[in-house]
């Protein structure tokens, strides 16, 4: 069923192509059995007749589907052309005009352009081997059966002939709408990623380009249930087919589904396999195709075509649909890939917006019992309460030390939480570089009982720098914790230097501590990452540091890199421009 293709055209191909032939037969059998009235007693003049008569028994006797192949047209064309000639070539009378005449009867069909020019040259050329041949002499005009048997003849072969010819034109024009179709079909449902947009654009292309169909209808698996859903229509009403579907079932559908090929029903009101015949009646629908969707290798529902009158679908339009099924198939994975993928990032965008929530409330609630702790560990610390001696100062010490460090986790988890929610802002101002430096290492202290040096290594013309200040102070201070929980004994250094040719700032913390894993280097800035993530791990934390450094680095304008060796230690290097 191409577009624009009659649900008769086929049948009445194949009448008119059976009525013709026959003209033909009975013309070239004359021309063999009869040479100047007389019948000609050869054997194997009656045997060519009998083979030409046999061949047009057979073709009245071929089912539908060869009179619509493709190829069927320029088969008989040559079958004809040799049976013709010889013919001509038995009839010893004048063979040589005839086959003048005949040969250019047959140019005359190739190249008409509709079968009213072709009927036009053959009835001429007809007439004019009347005249061209069989007279030596316009004195010698006589004209018997033999000379008038060239109209009737002459005009059938190339009658027959100018036909298959436009059939033959007629499928090549067909082709290439159908693959227009495919195309404008393709364009429209590809132009959209909304389901139900891909099968109202789908059902109206398939209105405009296939005349022959009635209506139309989709079935989509319903991967819950297992079942065929009817989830759209066109020329039906679809409240009323979705509701004798839900009564019903699908029918020849589940067929064409499970066997995962198109299936055809002659006629639906009277079929054995549909159950309900008279809601086809009442709308007067006769034939049925349906074609399975298929995408990947995997069934995806039933596209289902619907005639008025009784239609026998051919190869051709079964391929033809079977094409525009698949295409469809495509559009309608994609289309419920994209469904999928919404559905799964509102998922995990709730779950991640449920995620920070809780931390951000627990994470206050937990700051604000162990901010009282601390105060009240730094007042009996510091003997305000009365003196303590050197072992419970040791222990207060080890409380105000866990305590900080739970509250920093604490921060960072907060910090981390408003990075996430991209609710962190940046308020740059001017900052005295060599007054930020004095102040931050006020604030640095080397841990009790570590056997390390905390060297700071500045120039004193140091610039006034635009940034914010609160965000870059907790960048170098959470590297300088990082660089002495990770080193047991010797120096960690902070060096900073201005570059005015490149107008950068650049800060470098390096240690000599443990050093990182070569193949834990890309991943220590990721969140709750760690080169030592395993339970039995040496070093506390819940690996947010380093994530916060690099966001606030990245905040800020600027980079960070880092360089490190097992046992010897690591160096993280920070480059700020200027100009924030």
């Amino acid at each position: 069923m191409g577009p624009g293709q009659s649900a008769h055209s086929y049948r009445d191909k194949r009448r008119a192509i059976i009525s013709v032939q026959w003209v033909v037969v009975i013309g070239t059998s004359y021309l063999v059995l009869f040479n100047k009235g007389q019948v000609v007693e050869d054997s194997w003049a009656l045997f060519t007749v009998l083979v030409f008569l046999a061949s047009a028994l057979v073709i009245q006797k071929l089912p539908q589907s060869v009179f619509s192949h493709k190829f069927f047209p320029h088969a008989l064309v040559v079958a004809d052309t040799i049976f013709i000639s010889l013919g001509i070539s038995l009839n010893r009378e004048s063979p040589w005009d005839l086959f003048l005449i005949f040969f250019f009867g047959l140019f005359i069909a190739g190249i008409g352009e509709s079968l009213i020019q072709i009927v036009m040259g053959c009835l001429i050329l007809s007439i004019l081997s009347i005249v061209i041949g069989p007279f030596p002499t316009m004195t010698d005009i006589r004209i018997d059966s033999d000379v008038l048997l060239r109209i009737p003849f002459l005009f059938g072969v190339f009658i027959l002939y100018g036909y298959l010819a436009g059939q033959v034109k007629a499928e090549k024009k067909r082709a290439e709408q159908r693959q227009a179709a495919l195309h404008e079909v393709n364009s429209a449902i590809t132009s959209t990623l909304d389901l139900r947009t891909v099968l109202e654009l789908l059902l109206e292309k398939i209105d405009l380009l296939l005349l022959s169909s009635a209506a139309t209808t989709v079935r989509l698996l319903d991967r819950e249930t297992g079942e065929l859903a009817p989830v759209a229509s066109r020329n039906l009403d679809e409240k009323d087919w979705q509701a004798d579907q839900r009564r019903n079932g699908s029918g020849p559908a589940n067929i064409v589904f499970e066997n995962k090929a198109p299936l055809i029903i002659s006629d639906v009101q009277t079929d054995s396999r549909i159950r309900d015949p008279e809601f086809f009646r009442k709308r007067g629908l006769v034939s049925y195709l349906g074609v399975p969707m298929i995408a990947k290798g995997e069934v995806l529902g039933v596209l289902s075509f619907y005639t008025r009158g009784r239609n026998e679908f051919d190869s051709e339009e079964v391929e033809f649909l079977t094409t525009l099924a698949g295409q469809v198939a495509i559009a309608i994975h994609n289309s419920t890939l994209f469904e999928q993928t919404k559905k799964q990032t509102f998922e995990l965008e709730k779950a991640n917006k449920v995620k920070d929530e809780f931390l951000s409330v627990m994470s206050h609630e937990l700051r604000t019992p162990l901010n009282v702790i601390v105060g009240y560990t730094d007042i009996l610390f510091d003997g305000m309460l009365g003196e303590i001696n050197l072992e419970q100062q040791e222990a207060l010490g080890k409380v105000l030390g866990r305590s900080s460090d739970l509250l920093n986790m604490i921060s960072s988890i907060l910090d981390a939480t408003s990075i996430e929610a991209e609710a962190t802002r940046v308020e740059s101002e001017e900052t005295n570089l060599k007054e930020f430096i004095n102040e931050l290492k006020s604030t640095c202290d080397v841990p009790i009982g570590k056997e390390i040096r905390l060297n700071w290594d500045f120039p004193s013309d140091l610039p006034v720098f635009k940034t914010d200040s609160t965000k870059l102070k907790q960048i170098i201070q959470n590297l300088v914790n990082n660089a002495l929980k990770f080193t047991d004994k010797g120096h960690v250094t902070v060096t900073v230097r201005h570059d005015p040719e490149a107008k950068i700032i650049e800060f470098k913390v390096a240690d000599t501590g443990v050093g990182i894993p070569k193949d834990a280097l890309p991943i220590i800035f990721d969140m709750f990452r760690q080169a030592d993530s395993s339970e039995t791990r040496n070093y506390g934390g819940v690996g947010l540091g380093l994530y916060i450094v690099k966001k606030f680095t990245e905040l800020l304008g600027g980079k960070v890199g880092v360089e490190s060796e097992l046992s010897k230690g690591s160096t993280f290097t920070l480059r700020f421009p200027l100009a924030v």
